[in-house]
């Protein structure tokens, strides 16, 4: 009996153990889309009335084909659903960018787009023929200077030499960054010590001188009765504030200050095409 029993677990083994080459193994392949990323682009400076791009290259990238782009704010662009459209913002904006592709699946990013802005300002301080230009602009970074005699320079706060008495037109123009450039000109006179044209110092005469009232006295001597004489007042600054035009005739000259606030003030006098001298006045 206990033959029989192992001869049946015998059986047994050999009917229910199979060999390794009867297994049977199943593989499944599975295709999987690239990860969907979205580019922006990189953040980006521009001047005002300037068009940007934005955007990457490519500016969408995996998922499944095909891709659909979606840009917001949409009202400063040419077109909101190509993946680098033009922009023209006014001010600083926040660019978002989705892109989606055909599975539903989508990315989304951000890009600053940031206005540079700089405002060109410049006082000039005359004495004589020498000129102390101090930059009073903002946001600038660097400075181009034209002086009006062929004279450049790119010192931020210069000071320039004439070679002749006259009035110049001196021009500053400054750069914010991203090739934001402003530009403001003003004009500049200048003053040689003594008088031109041999004229005696004596020839023109200014009263009162600090002067208190509302008018100021010149008297001018040696001048054709045809000639017409022609004062100019300036501030410190160099810009004109006063003109006044008279008959040689005369033999004085009134010019009512009344407008004018106190300081000091630098004066021209000319006759016909001949500068006759210059000086200062004080009003009080």
């Amino acid at each position: 009996m206990k033959n029989l029993k192992n001869t049946f677990l015998l059986a047994m083994t050999v009917v229910f153990s199979l060999p390794a080459f009867a297994q049977t193994y199943i593989q499944h392949n599975v295709n999987q889309a690239p990860l969907l990323m979205a580019d922006a682009g990189a953040n980006v400076d521009f001047c005002a009335g300037d068009s940007i791009q934005l955007g990457g290259n490519p500016s969408g990238i995996g998922g499944t084909a095909p891709l659909a782009y979606s840009w917001a704010p949409q009202n400063v662009l040419n077109s909101p659903t190509v993946p680098n459209p033009m922009a023209g913002p006014t001010a600083t904006t926040i660019f978002s960018l989705q892109v989606l592709d055909a599975q539903n699946c989508s990315a989304a990013v951000p890009v600053t787009a940031t206005l540079v802005t700089s405002s060109a300002a410049f006082s000039a301080v005359p004495n004589l023929l020498s000129v102390a230009f101090t930059d009073q602009s903002t946001n600038a970074s660097t400075w181009a200077w034209t002086f009006g005699d062929g004279g450049t320079s790119t010192t931020q706060s210069p000071t320039h030499t004439y070679a002749n008495a006259g009035t110049y037109l001196v021009c500053l123009t400054v750069n914010a960054g991203a090739n934001c450039e402003q530009t403001l000109c003003d004009s500049v006179t200048v003053v040689a010590v003594g008088l031109s044209q041999g004229m005696a110092s004596n020839s023109i005469q200014v009263f009162p001188n600090p002067a208190t009232g509302e008018s100021l006295n010149f008297t001018v001597s040696g001048v054709s009765l045809a000639q017409d004489v022609q004062i100019e007042l300036f501030d410190l600054q160099g810009r004109s504030v006063l003109q006044y035009k008279g008959s040689g005739a005369n033999a004085r000259h009134i010019l009512n200050v009344k407008q004018l606030a106190a300081g000091t003030y630098q004066y021209t006098v000319q006759a016909g095409e001949s500068r006759l001298g210059s000086g200062k006045v004080v009003l009080q």
